[in-house]
């Protein structure tokens, strides 16, 4: 009966697993994302998402409570970064929203890995605009600085209109995402959904500006097909692109806004890699099997309670890592564990995910993790 009064209060939990080799350092800016939420008349909170190697520059740079003075989660630091790449002056990157109004921006730090060489986390601005719109044309708040992992500078774009939505998507992919070279091309998942659980409309790599000073991939090795457009798959030959770390950059869509996915796609010849096994995740090991997404359903009030397991086949490796940079707003994974004997070729690695849906979140809600083994 309980469940009976609650039928239009289901939620659909859809998962994304995703196997990470390497550990690599590069220049500096890896990722990059904004979203937006309309707080109040003509006014809009962004939170813009970033990834960055945490050892750039000097220590003032990036500086926080690790143990070797770098920042580590839970720190708050200055975005630092060259502003524009003809001025050589390392200064705070600076968020544009859009009508002439720029900012200085602080991230809060909710991933860090000193072997990886790398931070994450949120950075978050409200703006109050003139009108809902920039004269029925929408308005273009964007993050720009210098310089990419791969050279040149970013500039990370979303569009904004009030008057036809009040909330924008949030980008659920990886900010790296690494694939072994195979003659197969590979369908990849690149999932969106507001924080009340609507999905993206409609995806395409960006272009002109959108891009900044990126090099684009290969037109014949990364792009969308008609139905990968509108399912958000995007399709990579990696054996075209070789052994490489390219910048993509994706503009998705939902009724009325437009965010950006700008991400690095990561290619090695490597093929023991980590796998997900067990229920409810299980990495398809067949590329074009990579459409399908497992799919749990529940409903509001009721909690997700399920156990994700990876473990990878590499001699003498461990996994050191179970991780989701994106979890739905309330949700938490706890107790992770290692195990197994890596001598064996059998080390594994388990993450409880937990999660009780609001009533405002009755919808579907992607949730992508990775796993992470030793170089």
């Amino acid at each position: 009966a309980e469940r009976g009064r609650e039928e239009g209060m289901r939620g659909r939990l859809l998962l994304v697993v995703l196997g990470l080799l390497e550990i690599v350092t590069g220049q500096h800016f890896r990722y990059g994302s904004v979203s937006f939420l309309q707080v109040g008349p003509n006014t809009i909170q962004f939170q813009v998402f970033t990834q960055w190697r945490r050892s750039y520059g000097t220590f003032s740079t990036f500086k926080g409570s690790g143990a070797d003075g770098r920042a580590v989660s839970g720190d708050v630091v200055d975005m630092f970064g060259v502003e524009n790449s003809d001025t050589g002056v390392a200064n705070p990157v600076a968020f544009f929203a859009g009508d002439g109004t720029s900012y200085a921006l602080k991230i809060h730090v909710t991933e860090h890995s000193e072997v990886e060489d790398m931070l994450y986390g949120t950075s978050n601005v409200t703006h109050v605009y003139e009108s809902p719109n920039d004269g029925d044309a929408d308005w273009l708040p964007f993050l720009k600085g210098c310089c990419r992992e791969s050279g040149g500078n970013f500039v990370v774009t979303a569009r904004v209109n009030m008057q036809r939505e009040q909330e924008s998507l949030r980008i659920k992919g990886l900010p790296v995402m690494s694939y072994p070279l195979s003659g197969t091309p590979y369908r990849i998942p690149l999932p969106a959904n507001t924080p009340g659980g609507v999905v993206g409309s409609l995806w395409r790599l960006g272009a002109g500006t959108e891009i900044g000073g990126a090099t684009p991939p290969p037109s014949n090795a990364v792009y969308f097909t008609t139905d990968g457009a509108a399912g958000g798959n995007i399709t990579v030959h990696t054996d075209r692109l070789g052994v490489s770390r390219v910048p993509v950059t994706v503009m998705v869509a939902s009724v009325g806004s437009v965010v950006p996915y700008d991400f690095i796609l990561a290619t090695h010849a490597e093929t023991e890699v980590p796998t997900f096994f067990g229920v409810p995740l299980t990495t398809n090991l067949t590329s074009l099997a990579q459409d399908y997404i497992p799919t749990l359903e529940g409903y509001v009030g009721y909690p997700f309670l399920f156990t994700v397991s990876a473990r990878t086949t590499r001699n003498a490796t461990m996994l050191s890592d179970i991780r989701s940079f994106r979890l739905p707003d309330g949700a938490v994974l706890e107790n992770q564990q290692q195990g197994g004997d890596p001598n064996a070729r059998a080390s594994f690695m388990t993450v409880d995910f937990r999660w009780t849906p609001r009533p405002d979140q009755s919808g579907n809600h992607y949730v992508c993790f990775e796993a992470v083994q030793e170089a």
